[in-house]
């Protein structure tokens, strides 16, 4: 049998108060066979016994983790054993003091808020369950019972302005807050948004703006101490989110609960986005994958490059092997082009983002791997 090592530890939580009209990830409503979740992810970790670990860093993502009761989480890290870092994401109408005491009791080291905005036009437009005046108050709380805390917010909401930004980003970095990730709202197909979109309900921001957005929030938070360590994430110097960089660097981690993803040594799977059948395999003694692939070759060499240049430390093409394929292609017309305008930087053996690249980095990675792995 192949040794697998496993370096973190994702839990799935797939329940909701309400969908969010914009969110493109699995969940149901809260009801009440979340009560018995806990017994099936701990069947689900029993089942990988043939993995190892050893102090991985954890992460209870959703969905929304913080409906569910704090013996939830002690059960899940009581199974797993010795354990670094230990993230929990939470919406601020879910929690309140005591429960944020209760969540560092049972071993929660790293909490995530997700505020999304402190406006409140901007959160109506969103549908959050919150006020202004809420979400700080469960900030004031997070921040004085957890020595690390973030919050997650969302720019380029229809109807906001950079003015806007300004007065949450101003008031976020008022509270010790060690982590921020900034997501820009994308509009997938599926969601309520997306329709909204089509049907003139929102109109969406402007590219530019965008990406004066995304550039004003980099050197907002670099002046004001953070390090700026992945497209979409900052934080203070030693409060990197441990866990989310292995992701980045592909690492192996597994995925436990309805809808989660696991990766190890180019294996990769997801299981059943349903509770009910998640339920129902497990008690069968089945693993309720429902969909897998052996990935390797320049497929894996392709993801490594596609992951880690999210980082801004982007990647190392001596290790990677790519060395001499980078100094035969960066002198062609193209490559050439994209150091010299900005896009990339390469500094022998690193390839990474330029300013330029930052905001467009999904089609220049797309031409980095053409260029690299598939030419």
């Amino acid at each position: 049998m192949k040794f697998h090592f496993i370096h973190g530890i994702y839990i799935h939580i797939p329940f909701c108060l309400k969908k969010c009209p914009y969110c493109d990830f699995y969940s149901e409503p809260f009801h009440p066979k979340a009560k018995i979740y806990d017994q099936f992810v701990l069947k689900e970790l029993q089942a990988y016994s043939h993995l190892f670990w050893n102090s991985p860093t954890v992460y209870f993502g959703g969905g929304t983790p913080s409906l569910m009761e704090p013996s939830f989480f002690e059960k899940v890290l009581s199974q797993i054993g010795k354990y670094t870092e230990v993230t929990m994401e939470a919406n601020p109408a879910t929690v309140d003091r005591q429960y944020l005491q209760t969540l560092k009791e049972v071993g929660i080291t790293r909490f995530n808020l997700g505020i999304q905005s402190l406006q409140p036009d901007l959160l109506k437009v969103l549908e959050r369950p919150y006020s202004r005046k809420e979400a700080l108050l469960v900030l004031s709380w997070a921040t004085q019972i957890f020595e690390n805390g973030g919050v997650d917010i969302i720019f380029a909401i229809p109807g906001q302005t950079l003015t806007d930004l300004e007065e949450d980003l101003k008031i976020l970095i008022n509270f010790p807050v060690k982590h921020i990730s900034t997501y820009l709202l994308t509009f997938y197909p599926h969601t309520p948004f997306y329709e909204y979109i089509k049907t003139k309900r929102l109109n969406p921001i402007s590219l530019e703006t965008q990406r004066k957005m995304y550039f004003f929030i980099k050197y907002f938070l670099e002046a004001h101490g953070f390090i700026h360590y992945e497209i979409s994430n900052f934080a203070q110097p030693g409060y990197i989110c441990q866990h989310n960089q292995q992701y980045w660097e592909l690492k192996n981690y597994l995925g436990l609960g309805a809808g989660a993803v696991s990766f190890y040594d180019g294996h990769w799977h997801k299981n059943i986005e349903n509770v009910d059948q998640y339920y129902i395999l497990l008690k069968a003694k089945q693993k309720p994958i429902a969909e897998a692939e052996n990935i390797g070759g320049k497929d894996l060499l392709a993801l490594k490059i596609s992951m880690g240049l999210r980082m801004l430390k982007g990647i190392n093409l001596e290790k990677l092997g790519l060395l001499n394929k980078w100094e035969e292609k960066q002198n062609t017309h193209y490559m050439s082009a994209l150091v010299e305008e900005g896009f990339l930087i390469y500094e022998s053996p690193f390839l990474r983002l330029g300013k330029k690249g930052l905001f467009l980095a999904d089609s220049v990675t797309r031409e980095v791997i053409t260029a690299l792995v598939f030419e």
